[in-house]
């Protein structure tokens, strides 16, 4: 008994000993505590220590206070505008970090920055050099002929070839030259570009299938491939217009003889949408498809096995796609078969997409918060540091190959419009994943807010 009451006195006067330093130090709040705890790191008072300071006092991440009684309205008028969340957040398979990529899951390497080089000049361009079409009047003569539908028959040991030198580029030039249709597709990447780009070409044949790394011949293409795009006896299957699109931004490359059986399948159907390639497939080979690996990092070297078994397979669809297709709608592809919207696309000049007013931005950030707190993130108020954030997120964006929502997502600009933060601290504290960039990358943040 005289143990357990000594005890019991030992452990009341130490709480009474310490409580002062606990309520100062151990339970000092910080803003990374405040972040893990509070989730989006606004509301300190939600910690059960709050109490011990007084209301002009915030903590300063170091185990000390500072007096912060604007910083504390900020926070304030944060946590009306946009509460704490409870959704989970996406797990990033390919990207872990804003502007470095890490190796996850994937039995990859990481970027290469000097071929990756030369495509970052696209990202300067505000408007794309106006050029014709060097031969205008063969894409008008191009049509479907009872030579195109004759049968080809598909090799059953089929060779599969990786292109990523320049001589093996050149002699598939010479294999696909001798061909009368082949199937040609491309892996865009968008999500990790600032500008999107084709870092893989399809291209099959009735005997080979090839996968390009235009990514590492990108110097290479233009040549390579030009005199076959503007070939008339060579058939080009296509799947959608974007592709043409694509080659022309970024190889000023152009066709003559494209089919697109996206297009033809749609007015053969008489449907008012476009079939999507997996329900195409599944339409004309009764074959399942998986799409999975549409999302892939394919700017990532070198690529998996199975991703090159993945590319490799969307060209190679279109040719067997497109046999099945010839005998089934023979007479419509003769006779009624449509060139001009698809040989609209292929005349057409490409433009870059015009730039969205910042004002048009503002308006889209307004109304993806609660309708009941629109009002609070007033334009008055809020539009010029908005506009300075926006224009620092776009040239932070184009420096670094990335588009502008995986340097700041529409509401990080929100909160960092409200809480306007002033050190490098509390920005991080406002933005835990912050706490991965660069140093001079935040001060520049910082700076560019205090300028607003």
């Amino acid at each position: 008994m005289l143990r357990i009451i000594s005890a019991l006195v030992w452990r009341n006067s130490w709480i009474s000993k310490s409580v002062g330093q606990r309520t100062r130090s151990t339970w000092s709040l910080n803003w990374t505590i405040s972040q893990e705890r509070c989730e989006c790191g606004i509301s300190l008072k939600h910690h059960k220590h709050w109490k011990n300071y007084s209301q002009d006092q915030v903590a300063d991440g170091q185990g000390g206070v500072v007096n912060g009684s604007e910083n504390q309205s900020r926070l304030t008028e944060l946590e009306k505008i946009m509460p704490p969340s409870n959704k989970k957040k996406k797990d990033a398979r390919y990207f872990k970090t804003r502007f470095e990529v890490k190796k996850l899951n994937l039995d990859v390497a990481q970027l290469d920055p000097d071929s990756l080089e030369k495509r970052i000049e696209l990202n300067h361009l505000d408007e794309y050099p106006a050029t014709n079409h060097p031969a205008e009047d063969a894409v008008s003569a191009f049509k479907i002929t009872e030579e195109h539908l004759k049968p080809v028959e598909m090799a059953k040991e089929r060779e599969f070839w990786y292109v990523e030198d320049q001589s093996k580029l050149e002699d598939m030039r010479k294999i696909i030259t001798s061909k009368t249709v082949i199937g040609v597709d491309v892996e865009v990447d968008s999500e990790y570009s600032y500008v999107p780009i084709i870092t893989l070409i399809q291209i099959s044949c009735d005997t080979h299938d090839f996968v390009i790394d235009a990514t590492k011949l990108f110097p290479f293409i233009t040549e390579s491939l030009q005199s076959v795009f503007l070939d008339n006896k060579i058939v080009k299957l296509v799947f959608g217009q974007n592709d043409i699109r694509e080659f022309k931004r970024d190889f000023s490359l152009y066709f003559v003889g494209v089919i697109d059986v996206q297009l033809a399948h749609q007015w053969i159907s008489g449907g008012k949408h476009q079939t999507g390639l997996e329900k195409f497939v599944k339409i004309y080979l009764d074959k399942e498809i998986d799409k999975t690996n549409q999302d892939f990092h394919f700017k990532l070297r070198p690529l998996p096995d199975y991703i090159l078994e993945y590319a490799k397979d969307d060209s190679k669809l279109l040719l067997e796609c497109w046999e099945v297709m010839k005998e089934r709608h023979r007479d419509y592809l003769l006779n009624q078969y449509s060139y001009k919207l698809i040989n609209d696309i292929i005349l057409k000049q490409f433009c870059f997409p015009k730039p969205k007013p910042v004002e048009k931005e503002f308006e889209k950030a307004v109304n993806q918060l609660a309708k009941a707190k629109r009002a609070l993130f007033s334009k008055d108020r809020y539009f010029n540091v908005f506009n300075r954030i926006s224009d620092w997120r776009k040239s932070s964006a184009r420096k670094r190959d990335l588009p502008p929502d995986k340097v700041l997502s529409q509401e990080q600009v929100v909160r960092l419009c409200v809480v306007q933060p002033k050190s490098v601290h509390m920005l991080e504290s406002v933005i835990s994943e912050l706490k991965n960039w660069k140093p001079e990358w935040k001060e520049s943040l910082v700076k560019a807010i205090a300028e607003s």
